[in-house]
């Protein structure tokens, strides 16, 4: 299955159907028919947002030894929920994709911020993205190494889906056995901020312990 550009509903559903089939068990779908409405009106302290998720993640971030560095994160415009999740499937993959072969790095902070926007990002040394990948990172049920960590490749569909609903973008630089650095542009004015209400949003209690990249 392959995430198309308005395809997130269907591929979580089709998900649904395929657990189903294979357990026996009926589970229900993983979105309402109309997604709940995104609030890009509440100015966002993105600092205090991501602290939290750093010390929720502390006693796996103790276990693999990797050193994480927060920097300053200015306020935003957007729906907390919605980028609180953003940044805990991108910092949770970071993890995930350490390179065993030397201690792990992961940073987050803000390039210079521009009239109405700023650029957040999450960085780490782990393993990298292959080229050949890079096309199919943002796709539902994908996974770029599955051999690492088990999944089902949904955490950056999510993140992507959720940025795009604020009318902002996500994309990332990276290459093999490298770091490899995610970009989440997000309005920094109300006035700046264009939510497009046509795109669904996961429902996070059901995806919050399904971060895969």
């Amino acid at each position: 299955e392959v995430l198309d550009e308005l395809g997130l509903t269907a591929a979580l559903n089709t998900l649904c159907n395929r657990l189903s089939s294979q357990t026996g068990l009926v589970i229900h779908r993983a979105l309402p028919e109309e997604p709940p409405p995104l609030s890009a009106d509440e100015q966002l302290d993105v600092y205090g947002i991501v602290q939290p998720i750093i010390e929720s993640l502390s006693g796996t971030i103790a276990d693999s030894g990797v050193i994480v560095t927060l920097r300053e994160l200015p306020a935003a415009y957007g729906d907390g929920s919605a980028i609180e999740q953003v940044f805990a499937n991108l910092i949770s993959n970071t993890i995930k994709y350490l390179d065993p072969a030397r201690t792990g790095s992961i940073e987050v902070g803000a390039l210079a911020a521009s009239e109405g926007e700023c650029t957040y990002y999450v960085r780490d040394n782990g393993l990298g993205i292959d080229p050949a990948y890079h096309e199919k990172v943002f796709h539902a049920f994908q996974r770029v190494h599955p051999h690492v960590a088990t999944g089902e490749g949904m955490g950056l569909a999510i993140v992507r889906r959720v940025v795009e609903r604020h009318g902002a973008r996500v994309w990332f630089e990276s290459s093999p056995a490298s770091r490899t650095t995610f970009f989440v542009e997000l309005p920094t004015t109300r006035s700046a901020a264009k939510p497009a209400p046509n795109l669904s949003l996961p429902n996070p209690n059901f995806w919050s312990n399904m971060h895969a990249r």
